[in-house]
This record gives C-alpha cells, sequence and structure tokens, in this order.
C-alpha cells in the first residue's frame, strides 16, 4: 500500500483506522471532520478552516485544517463516463503535498489538508496556509467540477 504510506508522511487529519483503501484503489475515510466556525466560498465550494492549539509532551503547537466537500462519486449504472472521469481524477491528485482528495462511506469527496505550526499562527501565516492548500488542491476541483 504505497501510496497509504505517502500519505502517511504528510500532516492530515489522519488516524489509525480512519483511512482505508476502497475498491476502486482509492483512499476513503470513515468519517467526516466536524464543521468549523471559519468558513469561505471560492469556486462555488464551502471551505472550512479550524486553527487548533495543541500542548503535547513534546511542547505547543498549532494544528491547522482545513477541507471542502466536493460532490459524490456518481453511480456506473446512473453514469459509467463521468465515475470513470472522476476516479482517474482522484487518482491522478494522490501525493500531492498539502492537499488530499478521500471519499467517505456515502462515496462523498473531500479535499482535506493539515499543517502543523510549532508557532502560534497569526492572521497573515492561516491566510499563507490557506493559499498554498488552495493553489495545490483547485486544478484537482475545478476538473472534477466538469464530472460532478
Amino acid at each position: 500500500m504505497p501510496p497509504l504510506a505517502d500519505v502517511a508522511n504528510v500532516a492530515l487529519p489522519l488516524q489509525i483506522g480512519t483511512v482505508h483503501v476502497t475498491p476502486d484503489g482509492l483512499l476513503g475515510i470513515h468519517e467526516s471532520p466536524r464543521p468549523s466556525n471559519q468558513r469561505f466560498q471560492l469556486d462555488d465550494l464551502l471551505y472550512h478552516v479550524t486553527l487548533s492549539p495543541e500542548t503535547t509532551d513534546e511542547g505547543s503547537f498549532t494544528r491547522f485544517r482545513i477541507w471542502a466537500e466536493l460532490g459524490y462519486v456518481p453511480y456506473t449504472a446512473q453514469a459509467p463516463e463521468q465515475r470513470r472521469g472522476v476516479l482517474s481524477v482522484l487518482r491522478a491528485a494522490r501525493g500531492l503535498e498539502r492537499a488530499c482528495f478521500v471519499v467517505d462511506p456515502s462515496q462523498k469527496i473531500l479535499v482535506i489538508g493539515e499543517t502543523i505550526s510549532a508557532e502560534p499562527m497569526t492572521v497573515d501565516s492561516m491566510v499563507y496556509e490557506v493559499l498554498l492548500f488552495v493553489q495545490e488542491a483547485r486544478p484537482y476541483v475545478r476538473i472534477l467540477a466538469d464530472y460532478l
């Protein structure tokens, strides 16, 4: 499972038991992230942003998370060409540095990103993280929009 091993090397909201490989060979997530109070809209998608200060034995850090719901994977019987297109785009999006496209059990497609900062995040650093995430994910999101 090399793709899963690659995903494990980046800081995403993933824990043991939350990610699985779907029958289509894509990464799936068992449950969607909780909604956030910080949101923005871009290209008719609602993005959720969470900043959480956390403390461990190693010290304090800030966890930045961002995600958006993109739509649902079409059923094969309903739209086989669209399903193939969606699945091929999701496969092509593997290995991105900041964004991870996942499919939950209800076949909902999510794009998720997470960054951990040793310093408290300012508004400037949060906007910077949002821009890096959107810059990486947006081309795939736009292609997926053609199929959804």
